[in-house]
């Protein structure tokens, strides 16, 4: 797997891209006709906004990924891009759907990938579609058996140092407060997620994701 490197190369299996929030990131099309299949990663839009203004404050300051950034640098930067940032999710979500099939696509989501229960699972499915769109002999995985272990190696077992911080802040070696947003920012979420459940209602895997999400939403919204 590369995640930075901008030069061509034919021995990779996965590569990984943000497009189209970055849009210089790699992309379908006719520059890249071997990008055949995606495995299309959802996060809940309101952990995945918080956990990206968390890179951009480290990277802005060039800080250790284990300190939270400042509330009020919270608060500040998400009044200002949360709506630009919303519509970036969507977009990102509606991208990856038009352009490749179903039948062409595996979708994950990131609470399920990293639950107890579900994540071996995922990473099962994981490991299968990878090895389908290979000929035969090309990519060898690892055994079904092992996957489990491996999945609990790479998500579980926390390495303090270099471990990638998400939005929970019991990573944070600083953490004191949860990133919460406006009342009108969750009615706006929400209104959003709505107009996607209705669009993805037919996709088994997404329409469900997407309708839990709108549920957790609606559920902090402040009466």
């Amino acid at each position: 797997i590369k995640t930075v490197e901008t030069t061509r190369r034919t021995d990779v299996i996965v590569v990984k891209t943000y497009y189209p929030y970055r849009h210089f990131d790699l992309q379908p099309g006719i520059m890249n006709r071997d990008m055949k299949k995606v495995i299309l990663l959802l996060r809940y839009p309101l952990h995945a906004i918080a956990s990206n203004f968390n890179h951009i404050y480290w990277n802005e300051h060039n800080l250790d990924h284990n300190k939270q950034p400042p509330i009020q640098a919270w608060d500040k930067w998400r009044d200002e891009h949360f709506e630009k940032e919303l519509k970036s999710w969507a977009a990102h979500l509606n991208f990856w759907t038009q352009n490749f099939k179903p039948s062409h696509r595996l979708v994950v989501d990131y609470e399920s990938l990293t639950d107890d229960d579900k994540g071996p699972r995922d990473v099962t499915r994981l490991s299968f579609f990878i090895k389908s769109t290979y000929n035969e002999g090309t990519v060898n995985p690892a055994p079904a058996f092992t996957l489990p272990c491996l999945w609990y190696r790479a998500v579980k077992m926390k390495d303090e140092i270099k471990t990638d911080i998400f939005q929970d802040n019991r990573y944070h070696t600083n953490g004191n407060y949860q990133p919460m947003f406006t009342n009108q920012q969750l009615e706006m979420a929400a209104t959003e997620l709505s107009n996607l459940h209705v669009k993805y209602s037919s996709d088994r895997r997404i329409g469900v994701t997407i309708q839990r999400y709108w549920e957790h939403t609606v559920l902090q919204i402040k009466k």
